[in-house]
């Protein structure tokens, strides 16, 4: 569903689905954002002239390098990934992480993590104390105006591809199930 919606854009870079521990509402929530970063189910429009880079936030900084250059990111929250918990800060413990024995192995590196990203992006990057631990914060607002823009031959149609599932009202809560 995911890239049938993205290939109908040109200047899409990236499109992919949010974490379920971002929208423990899905009611009070837009079915998508546009231009904000795209993290773990991440389908990447090869034509970008960017690649990874650096060893922390890579995916944040790869999406703020094509979010500036003018191309647009969708991040579905009306589809979720269901994600393990990697966290491994202040106590908590979850799953090995990808970058568990690279990237974690030095201790909590947040701090780090976060300047690292500030350096590449001082002019939309801050570094917050939130949580109980550091993390970076993204304005995203100079992004607002990068719109998908349709690829050439594309007609927006009012026929609707359930893919099969159905809408199922559970109290307040809207779930699709197959």
């Amino acid at each position: 569903m995911v890239e049938d919606f993205a290939v109908r854009f040109d200047n899409l870079a990236f499109a992919g689905l949010s974490a379920d521990g971002f929208c423990p509402d899905r009611c009070e929530i837009a079915p998508y954002l546009l231009n904000t970063r795209v993290y773990s189910v991440t389908l990447i429009n090869t034509s970008l002239p960017h690649r990874w880079r650096g060893r922390y936030n890579e995916d944040t900084d790869i999406c703020l390098r094509a979010l500036k250059d003018g191309w647009s990111t969708v991040l579905f929250r009306s589809m979720l990934m269901k994600k393990a918990h990697t966290s491994r800060g202040a106590g908590e413990t979850g799953m090995k992480g990808g970058n568990t024995d690279t990237v974690y192995a030095e201790g909590d590196a947040r701090r780090a993590f976060a300047d690292s990203l500030k350096e590449q992006h001082p002019d939309v990057v801050e570094v917050v104390w939130k949580f109980g631990r550091w993390h970076h914060e993204v304005n995203y607002a100079p992004f607002k105006r990068n719109r998908p823009r349709l690829r050439a031959g594309v007609t927006p149609t009012k026929a609707v591809n359930d893919y099969g599932m159905r809408l199922v009202r559970c109290k307040d809560e809207v779930e699709v199930v197959r």
